[in-house]
């Protein structure tokens, strides 16, 4: 039983012994295109200098016999520079239509931890051609303590090869090994995968692990797959390893590939087969020389970075249609070790190409709206046909697609294409601004057909399409240059394989090589004004900030600004602003589908008063005054101190909107208008549209001094209020309202063309505002223009406590109610459809004589669907008359305003409007989000600058939902 145990012990430590596989070979990079894999590669250590060091390093191989066993080893250090230790280099020299597509950076040595530089093993310098180094730290480190006691190290260098191009000189410095001992190694080695459309096609990949292969241990299996070889024909590779500690002369170290079902030898002029890992960096069995390496030791003792291109003319390595083989490192006494293996092998693919030209069907320059016809060609250059093969060509949001003018030229199902999707071999879906053709033999409506390979690419599709270049100044700004760019995608008839290109714009460089990328096409906006940012500043705290971007619905707007304010609309609102709110806005502006992005800045003002609270007017000063829109929120007007003059905003039956002018007076004494007493502080407040029939909410502004002083004059006998505890002088107030302009714009009644109406504020909206130290009255109005306070409601036979309508269906209740009442006969209601012509509709019987409250009803029957305007004559026994306030009811007929698309796609909420009027957006929070003036009729409302949502919208007293997606 022990010996049986002992046996099996034996052999699985066999087993593992011969496998001395360190870090099993895996696949750091693949790739299938036309191109190659290229080495730039080094040495890090040599012989010491002396005796026949420098006859050793000159042996051409495969002749020589020098070993590193012979020597005690130095660093190798070419660059002078006192912050290397090492540093060796070579130059990539690849042909012309070359771009790198990976470059991976492999070092390691023979060190132990008592080496010096032991800590920064996995550190080492770069250098492109004469620039600076570069320090670089390995992605990945491996340590071995079998056989000998290295260190692996792997770092992507992808970035820094594609920066510098098909031919540069790279230089590694201070890539750590042990010196000053025999049997020592260390070297580099750049692994370089690059495309070239000139070659053949091929499978690229890196193999990278670590094994250590020696007598104990005498091969190592790496297997390969994921390709296909060419069905028929010749079958041509490329076989590469980078290898440690391969000696000169030490026989029966082999490299070998069994694609085929046989183990074949890889050797070339400088490697042999017995002695293929002999310390040479070498291609195609040529030896690296000076100038392109430095050094240039045909003898690295030590070192080997060889790729080899062996002759597959019998196909004894690989035949066609292989999709496996084994590559096999083998010794028949030599220890080395392999970190890398690469491959290069022609394959069975699809190589599928597009193009793309543009003209002008305009001629000339191209001008903006101009009509431009796109030609994509596609075809399948490669050595497998292509199934399920179409092309997608994505619009730049710069240009906008004609409909119906897709067409196929040439090629299978030629002829003119529909927009639609599924009905034939073409579409264009509107909303992702793409075009589909499915192109070759068998195409439908579903999938895309075969394209015959052929180097020449005869079995092609020609289509054509047009775009008309866009008008709009914004877009151009951002990006004035149509770039357009198709990509073909198929399937390998037999690998099975999926591939997909770019276009190229059939444009070659001066070697002749095509540059792949999109068909550029500048549009000429010359007439285009640049866009701009701004703002409604400065402002005054509590005010509303106005931000304001060139307008279009075609770009996307992202704002950005103080205490972490954003926006994705192109003119937002921030209500109430404070000194916080001051600074830089910036809007960025980008168009879909393309790279570009324009910003434009405004820069916003707040200033602060000096006396916070202050009223705007100084006795004997004239007016002060603000011009400005009009809001639904805030609706401050200060002057330009910011002090406070008064404030509007848009309510009612027929909101205010536009621009709005408020002044304010204070006169030098108590001034009076028909022998009574008002406050010295006036107003006057005058929309530019509809200033008789606009309606809105009021607030005025008043001092206790001003109303002392009122208190303290001749005929006032009813007061104002004392302060704030004093009910009975706030039941006092009333407002004197007188429509018109003021002739000497000297805000007194008497300078205004019609009479006046008395508004009774309501007790509860008459506020003492303690923090500020103001009176703020507060109430609706039906028509704007001048504005007194007073007491005594000129010399009236009622105290009119208020008088309102409410709409019932298509009836108007009104209501008023008295305080008292003397020698009153009648009330006589008059109705108005514009708020300037009335006529009497119906009469009440007042009360006569009354200290007590009246209560008063009439209904209008059947009104029309219009704002409705209503005010009360009210008739003394004497004949004597005065007019009430008015009021506003708005009436609509159902549907008077209809949404005629919902949701909303494209930025334009089209509506067809019984009337004209103001409509209001909002969220469903109420926060309103724009105002409009509409016509009735049809007419669209832009909401690009709105996110996709829901929202209401107002207009009059109707309200709607609607969706913007």
């Amino acid at each position: 039983m022990k010996s049986l145990l002992a046996s099996i012990l034996f052999l699985l430590s066999f087993l593992q012994t011969r496998s001395q596989v360190i870090t099993p070979f895996s696949i750091r990079y693949q790739a299938t295109q036309k191109g190659g894999i290229r080495y730039v590669s080094n040495t890090a250590v040599t012989c010491a200098a002396g005796g026949t060091c420098a006859t050793s390093q000159a042996q051409v191989p495969p002749a020589g016999t020098a070993q590193n066993n012979n020597f005690n080893d130095a660093y190798v250090d070419i660059d002078s520079d006192a912050s290397t230790f090492m540093s060796s280099s070579d130059s990539l020299a690849l042909p012309g239509c070359t771009e790198i597509s990976w470059a991976g950076l492999y070092w390691g040595g023979d060190i132990t931890s008592a080496s010096p530089n032991y800590a920064t093993r996995s550190q080492v310098k770069i250098k492109v051609n004469s620039g600076a180094y570069v320090d670089l730290t390995a992605d990945q480190i491996q340590l071995n303590s079998v056989g000998y006691t290295t260190y692996h190290c792997f770092k992507d260098v992808t970035s820094i090869a594609k920066a510098a191009g098909a031919n540069a000189r790279y230089t590694i410095a201070n890539a750590v090994a042990t010196v000053g001992a025999t049997n020592k190694f260390g070297g580099w080695t750049i692994v370089i995968v690059y495309k070239n459309d000139l070659q053949p096609m091929r499978n690229l990949t890196v193999f990278n692990g670590l094994t250590v292969v020696s007598a104990s241990a005498s091969n190592t299996t790496v297997p390969i797959s994921g390709f296909l070889t060419p069905l028929s024909g010749p079958v041509s590779f490329e076989l590469g390893s980078v290898t440690y500690d391969g000696d000169r002369s030490q026989t029966g170290d082999a490299f070998s590939f069994n694609g085929a079902g046989t183990n074949v030898n890889i050797t070339d002029a400088v490697n042999p087969a017995n002695d293929v890992f002999n310390s040479t960096l070498s291609y195609n069995g040529v030896q690296k020389t000076a100038p392109f390496v430095n050094p240039a030791y045909p003898n690295t003792l030590g070192y080997d970075a060889d790729i080899f291109t062996p002759n597959n003319s019998t196909k004894n390595y690989i035949g066609n249609s292989s999709t496996s083989a084994n590559i096999v490192l083998s010794t028949g006494g030599e220890t080395y070790l392999t970190q890398v293996v690469t491959l290069a092998i022609d394959v069975y693919e699809p190589d599928l190409r597009s193009s793309v030209r543009v003209s002008d069907i305009n001629g000339g320059l191209v001008e903006p709206g101009d009509i431009l016809e796109y030609t994509v060609t596609g075809k399948n250059i490669g050595s497998d046909p292509s199934v399920n093969t179409y092309i997608v060509d994505t619009l730049e949001g710069n240009a906008a697609y004609v409909p119906g003018s897709l067409r196929i030229v040439t090629g299978p199902n030629a002829g003119t294409k529909t927009d639609a999707a599924s009905d034939d071999q073409a579409e264009y879906f509107a909303a992702s601004r793409t075009i589909r053709v499915r192109i070759g033999t068998g195409a439908n409506g579903i999938s895309g057909g075969q394209v015959n390979n052929s180097p020449s690419g005869t079995d092609s599709t020609v289509f054509v399409f047009r775009v008309s270049a866009t008008t709009d100044c914004v877009v151009l700004a951002c990006d004035n240059v149509i770039d357009n760019r198709s990509y073909i995608y198929g399937t390998g008839n037999v690998s099975g394989t999926t591939f997909n290109n770019a276009s190229n714009p059939d444009i070659f460089d001066g070697n002749g090589c095509p540059v792949p990328g999109s068909t550029p096409t500048p549009i000429n906006a010359v007439i285009c004004a640049a866009p701009v940012a701004g703002n409604n500043g400065p402002l005054c705290p509590g005010t509303p900030l106005n931000l304001t971007a060139s307008a279009s619905s075609n770009v996307t707007y992202s704002w950005a600004g103080p205490s972490s304010f954003t926006s994705t609309v192109n003119n937002p609102t921030i209500n109430n602003v404070t000194s916080a709110n001051a600074g830089s806005y910036t809007v960025s502006v980008r168009v879909p589908g393309s790279a570009c992005l324009l910003s434009v800045s405004t820069t916003v003002t707040v200033t602060t008063p000096p006396n916070t609270g202050q009223l705007a007017g100084t006795a004997g000063g004239g007016a002060a005054s603000q011009t400005k829109n009009v809001s639904l929120a805030g609706g401050l007007y200060t002057d330009p101190s910011c002090d406070v003059i008064s404030r509007t905003v848009a309510s009612g039956a027929a909101p205010v909107s536009g621009s709005v002018n408020s002044k304010v007076w204070v006169e030098t004494t108590v001034p009076a208008f028909a022998g009574l007493p008002f406050v010295s502080r006036h107003y006057d407040i005058a929309p530019a549209a509809s200033p008789s029939t606009s309606t809105g909410t009021v607030t005025l502004y008043f001092l206790q001094s001003e109303f002392n002083a009122f208190n303290a004059a001749a005929g006032s006998t009813l007061k104002m209020p004392t302060g704030p505890a004093d009910a009975a002088g706030i039941a006092n107030i009333r407002v004197g309202q007188f429509q018109g302009t003021s002739t000497g714009n000297t805000g007194l009644p008497g300078s205004y063309p019609a009479g006046g109406t008395v508004i009774n504020p309501p007790d509860a909206n008459i506020v003492w505002n303690a923090s500020i130290g103001r009176w703020e009255i507060t109430f609706p109005v039906v028509g704007f223009g001048g504005f007194i306070l007073q007491t005594s409601p000129f010399v009236l036979p009622v105290n009119l406590v208020y008088f309102t309508g409410e709409k019932q269906g298509t009836d108007i209740l009104l209501k008023w109610q008295t305080a008292g009442e003397q020698n009153s006969a009648v009330f006589e209601i008059e109705h108005s459809t514009n708020g300037v012509s009335f006529n009497k509709i119906g009469e009440v019987t007042a009360a006569g004589n009354s200290t007590q409250q009246v209560n008063y009803l009439y209904t209008h029957y059947s009104v029309p669907a219009a704002v409705n305007y209503y005010r009360l004559k009210q008739v003394d026994t004497d004949g004597k008359f005065i007019y009430s306030s008015m009021v506003a009811v708005a009436v609509s007929l159902p549907d008077a305003f209809k949404i005629l698309v919902n949701p909303v796609i494209g930025g334009r909420l089209q509506l067809a409007s019984g009337r004209a009027g103001v409509a209001v957006v909002t969220t469903l929070t109420g926060q309103v989000v724009k105002q409009q003036r509409v016509i009735q009729g049809i007419q669209e409302i832009a909401v690009q600058d709105l996110k996709p949502g829901v929202y209401l919208i107002r207009i009059g007293s109707g309200t709607k939902k609607f969706i913007i997606k």
